[in-house]
């Protein structure tokens, strides 16, 4: 697991653009962004930056967003949302 900011540890490379592109990227949506899709805007943004396969230390994106511990930022199964800005996608 990537480290939490002050505990000592280093974050990966390219961590801090991650979060970065994160936090445009929701605060440019003007709906809960479905995870997949966000996941491809991500690759494509941080194509030069990724470090392999996985998400910077994480298997899978939801574990990378988690730890990225944005104030206010929701995940479900499928989608990523803003709770201060967004009302969260019925579940389908």
């Amino acid at each position: 697991a990537s480290p939490a900011p002050g505990d000592g540890r280093s974050l990966p490379p390219g961590w801090t653009a991650f979060e970065l592109a994160v936090r445009e990227e929701v605060a440019r949506a003007d709906v809960p962004l479905v995870l997949s899709e966000l996941g491809k805007r991500l690759r494509r943004r941080l194509a030069g930056q990724m470090n392999g396969a996985g998400w910077y230390g994480h298997r899978t994106l939801s574990q990378a967003l988690g730890a990225l511990e944005i104030d206010g930022l929701r995940l479900s199964q499928h989608h990523v949302w803003d709770s201060t800005r967004h009302h969260r996608q019925p579940v389908r």
